[in-house]
């Protein structure tokens, strides 16, 4: 397979053996990740499942005092991330590790003993599709497909790798939302923002994006709701009729896309 080249303003994604391409919805969530945080300054960032690398480089693009761990249990993923952080700008920042997050642990932790982790914030753009015959690629399989990483599994490894003032923003199908928070709670995690986002203003929407704290943190800044969910929902939508982005899609993007 020949490597495709992505050019952002600061780094570069190059895809050869990454089952992961890159998509429109992985940078949708780096950018409003960092916006979402912009004043928080994570020292520590967790990446699940990195593929080609894209919300790692844009957490070290955003977040210039943080560590990133980036992780990924898939070869071909390891391969195009190491060489995406070894040619940007941000190489001493972020650490490749191949790992099934089930089962990781940061080199620096000694035990899970103390239940205490680490990271202040974790990204990840989970595999949501539910195929019963899996794909011809195990790379691609692995990266879209939800039995190599289910809800219940990436949210319990959220609360026990996440600080208790931590954040964790994920995106999922729009049609998923309400099992991703229900399976969430069960965690002991509850949404602190959310935005559902159509891929056009008329359109219904697509994705949600999520942004979770862990429940112990609620109190007169994260009331509950109904749902044990934060604040109502807001939206936003990615291009306008004649195809240009919208105005929350290039505020959020306009220091990572090259025009």
């Amino acid at each position: 397979m020949t490597a495709k080249v992505f050019n952002f303003r600061s780094f570069s994604i190059k895809r050869e053996k990454s089952g992961m391409k890159l998509s429109t919805d992985a940078v949708l969530l780096g950018a409003w990740t960092a916006d979402l945080l912009q004043n928080e300054n994570p020292l520590r960032i967790l990446d699940i499942g990195t593929g080609t690398g894209i919300l790692a480089l844009i957490a070290a693009q955003f977040f210039g005092r943080a560590r990133v761990d980036a992780i990924d249990c898939d070869d071909g993923a390891v391969f195009d991330a190491g060489i995406n952080f070894s040619e940007s700008p941000y190489a001493d920042r972020i650490r490749l590790m191949k790992a099934d997050v089930r089962y990781f642990r940061s080199p620096e932790k000694a035990s899970d003993d103390d239940g205490a982790g680490i990271y202040d914030l974790i990204i990840c753009n989970p595999p949501y599709f539910d195929f019963s015959v899996p794909l011809a690629s195990i790379s691609r399989h692995n990266a879209r497909c939800s039995d190599s990483l289910s809800a219940a599994d990436l949210f319990a490894s959220v609360s026990r790798l996440m600080t208790e003032c931590g954040r964790a923003c994920i995106i999922i199908p729009y049609d998923r939302e309400n099992d991703y928070v229900r399976t969430a709670l069960d965690n002991e995690l509850i949404v602190h923002r959310r935005v559902r986002v159509s891929s056009k203003k008329e359109k219904d929407p697509y994705v949600t994006l999520l942004c979770f704290v862990k429940k112990s943190l609620t109190g007169a800044d994260f009331p509950l709701s109904n749902d044990g969910s934060a604040d109502d929902a807001e939206s936003g939508y990615l291009l306008e009729n004649d195809g240009s982005r919208s105005h929350f899609f290039s505020n959020l993007t306009k220091e990572l896309y090259l025009k």
